[in-house]
């Protein structure tokens, strides 16, 4: 007997590689968390996370990044199959520093389009991300131990091994969080969110 399996109201992830100059970018988080040391608490658990930067004005000394990330948003907006007459721009974006042990808690990123994150700096056994399926009472319909291999019909989450230069998109509304930080180093991340706007 043939099955035909169909994804129905799928969610989507979207990675690209940034080409970008990735230490100027790590040196330029380093400096704001310089001229801010105290930052904010949001998700963040044992790490530090900037208040939010102005796109244009904050990361006028990454340019270059700010760029190619508009490039990467917006082709992303194109092959989900959103209208040329609309575009998207970083309603915000902000720094994470995560030292060892830090992580982020589980959360969303309401009234935006789409969110994202770049990783900066990223060394062994830093923390994967980790995205929770939408429909939450799927973890109590089968667990792990019945699955032989996992696909989108048959996983309660998805996780993320970061890597430097590596930018992922994702539906805002999709919960998520960050594992401890298990390296004796930083894990460097900019994460920001969209929202839709006409050209």
């Amino acid at each position: 007997m043939e099955i035909e399996l169909e994804s129905i109201l799928a969610n989507f992830m979207a990675t690209s590689v940034l080409d970008v100059d990735n230490q100027s970018i790590r040196d330029y988080c380093y400096k704001v968390k310089e001229l801010e040391p105290e930052g904010v608490s949001k998700s963040n658990i044992m790490g530090w996370q900037s208040k939010k930067l102005d796109p244009e004005l904050a990361l006028n000394n990454v340019r270059h990044f700010l760029d190619t990330l508009y490039d990467a948003i917006n082709g992303v907006h194109k092959a989900l199959g959103f209208k040329d007459t609309h575009h998207q721009i970083v309603s915000n974006i902000w720094i994470n520093i995560n030292q060892k042990g830090g992580s982020n808690v589980m959360h969303s990123h309401p009234n935006c389009f789409f969110s994202g994150v770049f990783y900066v700096k990223c060394p062994p056994n830093c923390g994967r991300a980790i995205f929770i399926h939408p429909a939450r009472e799927i973890k109590y319909t089968f667990s792990n131990d019945q699955v032989e291999s996992f696909n989108e019909f048959n996983s309660s989450a998805h996780a993320v091994d970061p890597q430097e230069n590596k930018m992922i998109m994702f539906p805002s509304w999709v919960d998520h969080y960050v594992e401890p930080n298990q390296s004796d180093e930083d894990r460097i991340s900019i994460a920001f969110n969209t929202s839709m706007m006409l050209k």
